[in-house]
């Protein structure tokens, strides 16, 4: 059963409008043979469950989760026979749709499980390979695949594809440690971001094929927030329709990256059109520094990216049951105000690799950059390299127009003006992360007008 952790108290009507058109469902979780630990003890328990996010070109991204390791060190390899590692098994493999696991769903992998209260360095997701004997829970789906990915392709049919993790068998590397504190229960989500993480490559049939990078990242959803939001439908395609309306709408929260280079996607989910409007929940989000706040981004096909600046979501503001809700109409909150899109005049434009990358898996990050002092480029658009050639498997497509920005407000509804990017009319600045790191390399700008495809030379990542 998937889990909306934070819904209960929530009473405003947007929210109510965001419940109704997303048929969120909630408890039920299975327990895992463990227990929430007494006060004073020397153990903690832990629950930890999976989250999505994806492109809507993807029907269904599955994998199927076995076990979860720890280790203390953070410089242990992975060992399945490696006494230093605590594995934490589940009752059965789990095989999860990460497609369906967003807009504030978590799938649960184990609940309440007692361990030894610890500094945990690393945190591992031991997944099958797609390879392996089918599990129960993927032949249930009637799966040819533990791990599968099922994408529309140009003519609109559903190709099933396997997911071939290339270091299942090293178990895959979640970005972050964990503390489980004596007596306490520890409610853990991992985040695994398709749109960040899935690799297209060619096979050498010529057909494309799949991969992921290893870009897990975990909250301890006592300590997030929540963002929602509802937008006017009108301009979303209907089905089978691709002129003169918006489509694959996602919406983002960013934060300033490690390095400090850019404001980058730290939870991602797409607009889902309801009877009413179309809604969003970005849930769970990490916690903020005193003063800090989230961007709020939604793109789109054939849509002007809108931006939304300043926009709180701390853990106080969800225990006081009062989330972040975009939409809204202060003065009269019984009559929301959804976000309006506008459709880009010349559509989107469309860039391409005109030589490969020599590092060969790379991930393009390609940003704009909002007027202002000490302004950092907000990742937009990011699209992953085959590894093999070094190339993009297809185009990147690129949204168009002026950006429309808003200041969020507590007060009274949010109002949206054109801003032209620092970097200029249809400019984007394109920037590179190594295979196995965050931070991105050198910049370098590029015009891709709506309508146009343009072939660029990208830097090379760090």
């Amino acid at each position: 059963m998937m889990r909306w952790r934070w819904l209960a108290a929530f009473r405003a009507p947007c929210i109510a409008l965001l419940l109704a058109a997303l048929g969120a469902c909630g408890g039920g979780d299975s327990d895992n043979g463990g227990s929430t630990p007494a006060n004073g003890t020397s153990a903690g328990s832990l629950s930890l469950g999976l989250a999505g996010g994806a492109p809507a070109s993807y029907a269904h991204v599955w994998v199927t989760v076995s076990a979860v390791a720890l280790n203390t060190d953070a410089n242990r390899p992975w060992s399945a026979s490696d006494a230093t590692w605590l594995q934490l098994r589940l009752d059965a493999p789990k095989t999860i749709d990460l497609v369906a696991v967003t807009n504030g769903t978590i799938a649960p992998l184990l609940t309440g499980k007692n361990l030894s209260a610890a500094s945990y360095a690393q945190m591992r997701l031991i997944v099958l390979r797609h390879d392996q004997p089918l599990a129960d829970s993927a032949k249930a789906l009637a799966l040819a695949a533990n791990d599968q990915v099922d994408v529309v392709d140009a003519g609109g049919v559903v190709q099933h594809q396997p997911l071939e993790i290339a270091d299942a068998a090293l178990a895959v590397r979640v970005g972050a440690s964990l503390v489980v504190a004596a007596g306490v229960a520890s409610d853990i989500t991992l985040q695994w971001d398709i749109e960040h993480s899935l690799v297209r490559f060619a096979g050498n049939t010529g057909s494309e094929r799949f991969s992921v990078r290893a870009d897990l990242r975990a909250y301890d959803l006592a300590k997030t927030g929540a963002i929602v939001g509802i937008v006017d439908k009108s301009l979303f395609c209907a089905s089978g329709a691709q002129n003169g309306c918006i489509d694959e709408v996602v919406a983002s929260a960013h934060l300033p990256s490690d390095d400090g280079r850019i404001k980058q996607s730290v939870r991602s989910t797409p607009v889902v059109v309801g009877d009413t409007y179309a809604v969003f929940a970005l849930y769970p989000l990490p916690p903020l520094a005193s003063g800090q706040t989230f961007d709020v981004v939604i793109r789109g096909r054939n849509m002007r990216t809108m931006v939304v600046r300043g926009v709180p979501a701390s853990a106080a503001d969800l225990l006081a049951a009062t989330p972040t809700q975009l939409g809204a109409n202060p003065p009269d909150p019984a009559h929301p105000l959804p976000l309006a899109p506008v459709l880009s005049a010349q559509g989107d434009g469309h860039a391409t690799l005109a030589q490969p990358l020599a590092a060969g898996a790379a991930q393009l990050v390609f940003g704009q950059t909002l007027q202002g002092f000490a302004e950092l480029p907000l990742e937009l658009v990011v699209a992953n390299t085959d590894p093999n050639s070094g190339l993009l498997t297809r185009a990147v497509v690129l949204p168009s127009g002026p950006l429309r920005v808003a200041d969020d407000s507590a007060t009274a509804p949010l109002v949206f003006t054109d801003m032209t990017p620092q970097e200029g009319a249809d400019a984007f600045s394109v920037m590179s992360r190594g295979a196995f790191g965050d931070a991105v390399g050198a910049t370098r700008v590029i015009v891709v007008p709506g309508g146009a495809s343009v072939s660029f030379v990208a830097p090379e990542p760090p």
